[in-house]
């Protein structure tokens, strides 16, 4: 599985030592695609919350806490350079970040993110078959986010299986699954998808749900290509909320349902769910208020 966060914002340096605390994974759900035996695939939702990550400490601590190389691009994972950017130690759970750890740059490292020539660091995180994460796979700096999560299989449970690749290609939704959307929303089946042929409802239902407790500043360092494939918005973690959302506002596009329709529905959602906004009631953050309702539609249909 993989997903990239950001390292350092862009007025940002490294501390003198070079060591700098990096959130390696946000808490979060997210729809991920599960290789499995005969390159076979299966859609998950995969959920990294405070027990994904506690199994992760859990078989790091039992391995003897090693310091985990840091490389660029995954390059050690598919037979390239073993060279280390940063060793990563230290790892933890933290309140509002997720699993962090202490990355020691080498002096390569701190010369290559100093200058502004890496700025992502993403995760490979080894999963069982059901996607449940097992462990912290490796570690690498990247300027190639792509949502959404991807799992490697856990191949001791799977002896007999083919290799899974290090760096899978980036898999779109299968035809059948995009039928089966359009058809539950009453849209005509989808045509041949090559650009400009595509309806509007179509893109929408394209994007990758990206389901993630990460704010609006981090998401406006992801780079503009990247969002305009996810349909997220800022600090919402719930897949089924955002799934609901995007075919409700494939639907708008399709002219099957209103701002006031979709308003509607996706409250009735949250109640079901017993969301409460705390202390963020009646504000930008709350999802139940018209104006951030009409912004997650506004956000992911642009």
């Amino acid at each position: 599985m993989r997903l990239e966060t950001l390292i350092l914002n862009a007025n940002e340096t490294l501390p003198e030592n070079g060591v700098a605390a990096v959130q390696v994974a946000p808490f979060g759900e997210f729809a991920g695609v599960l290789h499995l035996p005969g390159g076979k695939t299966r859609e998950i939702v995969q959920v990294l919350d405070r027990a994904a990550f506690e199994r992760i400490l859990k078989a790091w601590n039992e391995a003897g806490a090693p310091e985990l190389l840091v490389d660029l691009d995954h390059l050690s994972a598919t037979g390239g350079s073993t060279r280390a950017a940063a060793w990563a130690g230290n790892l933890r759970i933290e309140e509002g970040a997720g699993l962090v750890a202490d990355f020691a740059f080498t002096a390569e490292g701190r010369r290559i993110i100093d200058g502004r020539e890496y700025r992502f660091v993403s995760p490979v995180f080894e999963c069982g078959e059901d996607g449940e994460v097992l462990r912290l796979e490796s570690v690498a700096l990247t300027n190639r986010p792509n949502l959404p999560v991807r799992c490697i299989l856990n191949q001791k449970e799977f002896p007999d299986s083919p290799e899974n690749p290090a760096r899978p290609e980036k898999q779109e939704p299968k035809g059948t699954d995009m039928e089966k959307i359009l058809s539950a929303l009453g849209l005509p089946p989808p045509r041949p998808q090559s650009g400009n042929d595509m309806t509007a409802a179509e893109k929408i239902l394209q994007k990758a749900l990206a389901a993630s407790s990460i704010d609006s500043r981090e998401w406006n360092a992801v780079q503009a290509g990247l969002r305009d494939r996810a349909f997220f918005s800022s600090t919402v973690a719930s897949v089924r909320f955002l799934h609901a959302a995007r075919e409700m506002a494939a639907a708008q596009a399709a002219g099957g349902m209103s701002e006031s329709e979709i308003r509607r529905d996706l409250r009735r959602l949250l109640a079901g769910e017993n969301y409460d906004p705390g202390d963020k009631a009646n504000t930008i953050q709350d999802l139940r208020t018209r104006l951030r309702l009409d912004l997650i539609i506004k956000t992911n249909v642009q």
